[in-house]
């Protein structure tokens, strides 16, 4: 976050202006209780409900090589576009051809759900993370010698495309006169939601099941 903010300095510095505000926020007692952000959210919560467009969180930034991205609907093919413009440092191609593409849903578990589920702001989460997690998040060993020897091991390589990648979906959503959502998108995924809970419905009174089955609808 602190590079993305000093690329935004050197814009600001160049005589460039956001067509919309850029609000660069770091949580406290995230664990537990999702306090800090929770707290901003609910005081600001008419400023976010009329104004906001979109929020972008970056909770564990870089613990691998591997994209993973939740985002809501509306927002998928803006990530994949962004993934177009920058480059893998292992492979030298776009991220786009190393990055399988796959834009999972948002539900609860980080500083988005404040935002996401309360106001309905539009929100992506992403994260650069290794398939065989090492078991160090929250814990003594998540350190910069092992961020150095295991993590990012290209000289903070992927903390740089993070970077890259969090501050080109940033001028993105606060450059542009349209704002690029993709509406359809969002309808589509909210069809797709409507047939897997009615199907799951439908296996649960089948087996008797007669529990008040709400349907979760989480992805603004």
């Amino acid at each position: 976050m602190l590079e993305v903010a000093r690329s935004l300095g050197a814009l600001v510095k160049a005589g460039w202006r956001p067509q919309r505000s850029i609000v660069l926020c770091s949580w406290d007692g995230e664990e537990y209780g999702l306090l800090g952000s929770t707290a901003f959210a609910d005081r600001h919560s008419a400023w976010l409900a009329q104004s906001a467009v979109a929020y972008l969180n970056v909770d564990i930034g870089v613990g691998g090589r591997q994209l993973i991205v939740d985002a809501s609907p509306s927002l998928a093919r803006l990530v994949r576009g962004a993934t177009e413009r920058v480059i893998d440092p292992a492979t030298e191609r776009p991220l786009s051809t190393v990055w399988d593409g796959l834009v999972g849903t948002l539900g609860s578990g980080s500083d988005y759900t404040a935002f996401l589920d309360r106001y309905g702001v539009a929100s992506i989460n992403l994260a650069f993370i290794s398939r065989e997690r090492e078991g160090n998040y929250h814990s003594l060993t998540d350190s910069f010698f092992w961020m150095e020897h295991f993590g990012d091991t290209s000289d903070y390589a992927y903390h740089r495309l993070c970077a890259q990648l969090w501050g080109l979906l940033t001028l993105r959503l606060a450059d542009v006169p349209q704002l690029p959502f993709n509406i359809s998108d969002y309808g589509s995924k909210m069809r797709d939601y409507f047939a897997d809970w009615s199907q799951n419905y439908s296996t649960w009174n089948h087996a008797g099941d007669h529990v008040h089955s709400p349907l979760y609808v989480h992805h603004i």
